[in-house]
């Protein structure tokens, strides 16, 4: 590339004919930059194993996985839990976990150091965008944002759906990233959450028919009474209706993957993503019937811990494929060094620092607590190296050998009794008691709007 090509466009990402693909321009900066942007999608309940990059057979993900060709992409990443308020936290304050119970009158604590708080210490503007209605600012995840936006509305109030598509995210999204074209402006950190691979299932119909594999007649009424039968419990679904499930999750994964190709076209055409930070992650996965069950908040699986992490830097190439396990307390770490903050006071590890031998040695933990308005028990996972113990509702220890059977389909408990009780021991010691914490009964709309999007609690 030669030098005047780079004055025209220094240090940047450009999007590049299609929707589909995002390419990384590397160019020596000649003088000292202001800070990037930095822009934080969450993907709710995303599972990572069905996006090309990570190896899966069905043309779900053209944009993400064009974008990790030449990004990082991390493999092995791991949620704290499988329900999204305690994920959050987590990604938030760079911690475990404080509060797993649903109806909790808080999460992030009033004393809590956020990421939105150390970017905006920093003298970044601040804002979220959220299709989740299931965590407004008050339950400590406002903290740090200039701008907090429930496009959904929140629990407290419900708008006519229980969630709303990307598009409108989108919309939001770009009315706020307005102002901040103008020179002078501050750079920003915005964090967007998107739920369109949430359940319900409900891809626009012209997405789903490219992934529906049964009679096309069937798929209108597909859509209320696949969901209709996924929320029943236990789930009494067919193998057809679970493949059936698996199709309308996999169009709402490709609909999701064009609104954050349209995200990143906005960026260009404001002339702004050529210094933006891009970080798509998920807060956990989703149950497809791999287990027998469907949805998430109920196991610990793989299905539900393993999400995708890939962060995209401005002016840094070549692509890479991190392999080592990392979790997504370190996302927040990462992206403060990715926007070249690096002595602001955030726990955490940077996951682009591969000198740190601590992030490849730690043990991935994750967690999922008894809560007044579930029947989900306190369950517990580790993996250390490529060996996972899950400790289930009833207390029994599962024992996987993640290289050999990845899908988590035979138990070895029974022959490695000593490896069981290491784990275990192991477990002990990062299982942190958690305080009862004041819940708040939902009224009858809520809790039906509740389980519109799979919450029976």
């Amino acid at each position: 590339m030669s030098r005047a090509a780079c004055g025209r466009r220094p240090r940047g990402l450009r999007l590049v004919a299609t929707s589909a693909l995002v390419a990384v321009v590397g160019c020596r900066a000649s003088a000292p930059q202001p800070p990037p942007n930095v822009v934080l999608i969450v993907a709710d309940a995303l599972r990572a194993d069905h996006l090309g990059a990570y190896g899966y057979d069905r043309p779900t993900s053209p944009a993400f996985d064009a974008a990790a060709a030449r990004g990082v992409l991390f493999t092995r990443v791991w949620s704290t839990t499988s329900w999204t308020n305690p994920a959050v936290e987590s990604l938030f304050t760079g911690e475990f976990p404080r509060v797993l119970q649903p109806g909790a009158a808080t999460f992030i604590a009033p004393h809590a150091r956020t990421l939105a708080m150390a970017f905006h210490e920093r003298g970044y503007r601040t804002a979220a965008i959220v299709a989740s209605p299931v965590i407004p600012p008050d339950l400590g995840f406002g903290q740090g944002f200039d701008d907090y936006v429930g496009v959904s509305g929140w629990v407290r109030g419900w708008s006519q759906r229980p969630k709303e598509p990307g598009e409108r995210v989108n919309a939001a999204a770009r009315k706020w990233l307005a102002p901040s074209a103008t020179r002078g402006a501050p750079p920003w950190f915005l964090y967007l959450h998107y739920m369109d691979t949430h359940s319900p299932y409900e891809p626009p119909i012209d997405t789903a028919q490219r992934f529906w594999r049964s009679d096309g007649s069937a798929l209108p009424a597909a859509y209320s009474e696949l969901n209709k039968k996924i929320y029943q419990r236990p789930p009494n679904l067919s193998p057809d209706e679970t493949r059936q499930s698996a199709d309308l999750y996999d169009a709402a994964v490709a609909h999701l993957d064009f609104q954050i190709a349209d995200l990143l076209r906005t960026l260009d055409a404001a002339g702004q993503l050529s210094h933006t930070v891009i970080c798509i992650v998920a807060d956990h996965g989703e149950e497809l019937g791999d287990h027998g069950g469907f949805l998430h908040a109920r196991t610990l699986y793989q299905e539900v811990l393993h999400i995708p992490l890939l962060i995209i830097r401005p002016g840094k190439a070549p692509a890479q494929r991190i392999e080592r396990p990392v979790q997504i307390t370190d996302v927040g770490r990462t992206l403060l060094d990715a926007a070249g903050l690096h002595d602001s006071a955030f726990p955490g590890h940077s996951l682009l620092d591969e000198s740190t031998p601590a992030v490849a040695a730690a043990p991935l933990f994750a967690e999922l607590m008894l809560a007044p308005f579930t029947d989900t028990l306190h369950q517990y996972a580790l993996v250390r190296d490529h060996h996972k113990l899950i400790i289930t509702a009833t207390g029994q220890q599962l024992l996987f050998d993640l290289e050999r059977d990845p899908g988590e389909q035979h138990s070895e408990a029974g022959d490695h009794p000593g490896l069981v009780a290491q784990l275990a021991q192991t477990v002990t010691q990062l299982a942190t008691p958690h305080q009862p914490q004041p819940v708040a009964q939902p009224d009858a709309a809520t809790r039906e709007r509740l389980r519109e999007l799979g919450y029976t609690f």
